[in-house]
């Protein structure tokens, strides 16, 4: 992770962890203060000074954090970075002063979520990389000096949607699998894989009843909107649950309103 966090004193903020937390915003909001912020914990973890239950904190009160950014005037303010980042899972909070009076909190970084959320940002921003340009798909797909016409023939059966881009790709019946669990990963920190035979039934399923890649992404945005920061709930994140018989419901139910119909708040199983 020294790609994204410094251990030096200034503060100073990765583009692409601010790339990252912003991604994170559904309304694309630059979240560079949050970055600025989550550098500084990680400037102050790096002291390992103090250590509970398997990770190393730092403590201090919203008034002494906030005379750690100039232009963040108010504890108000202050507290609205921090609790965004843990609301995201990225930071999380703890308790250990001496005293049960005591409400200073602590603060550490989950590593393991940020670098989760990181390598599913990467690997979609860089997903252009991947792409092959047209001119040379000819002689990427021979192996030998055959023309097209007769390289076309050992393809397997593809639907009129299909293209050599598909296949070379991954994608030999036009479903972007990848691309589909990648954004779930995205939105959720987790690493499900899309080679996975059940997740790729589900979503092949779902494509032949006329789904589209927007409709996924949809599906997702609304359930994590919900479910990602409710502990109860945040298990059914999962291709199994998303991409089954209940998509069409999810697809169309908006976020905190999914109190109606079969599941416990909305949560189908």
């Amino acid at each position: 992770m020294n790609n994204v966090l410094f251990d030096s004193y200034p503060i100073v903020v990765s583009q692409e962890l601010a790339g990252l937390l912003t991604s994170l915003d559904k309304r694309n909001y630059p979240r560079l203060s949050e970055a600025a912020v989550l550098q500084q914990v990680h400037y102050w973890i790096q002291k390992k000074i103090n250590y509970h239950d398997g990770r190393y904190w730092v403590y201090n009160s919203l008034e002494e954090w906030t005379k750690q950014f100039t232009w963040i005037k108010t504890k108000a303010t202050m507290k609205k970075q921090f609790d965004w980042l843990e609301g995201h899972g990225i930071i999380v909070t703890g308790n250990y002063n001496k005293l049960k009076m005591d409400r200073t909190k602590w603060y550490s970084i989950d590593y393991d979520r940020l670098k989760a959320l990181y390598d599913a940002f990467y690997y979609v921003n860089n997903m252009d990389l991947l792409n092959i340009d047209n001119s040379n798909l000819s002689s990427l797909a021979n192996a030998s000096d055959k023309d097209d016409n007769s390289n076309t023939k050992d393809y397997p059966k593809t639907t009129p949607k299909t293209t050599k881009e598909d296949i070379l790709s991954g994608k030999p019946d036009g479903i972007p699998y990848s691309e589909i669990v990648e954004y779930l990963n995205l939105k959720t920190g987790k690493k499900f894989k899309a080679t996975t035979d059940k997740t790729k039934r589900l979503i092949k399923a779902r494509f032949n009843e006329g789904a589209t890649l927007e409709e996924f992404k949809q599906v997702i945005d609304n359930t994590t909107a919900d479910w990602l920061r409710n502990p109860k709930y945040v298990k059914y994140l999962r291709p199994e649950t998303l991409f089954g018989t209940h998509f069409e419901g999810y697809l169309n139910s908006r976020p905190a309103k999914r109190q109606q119909g079969g599941g416990i708040n909305g949560v189908y199983f």
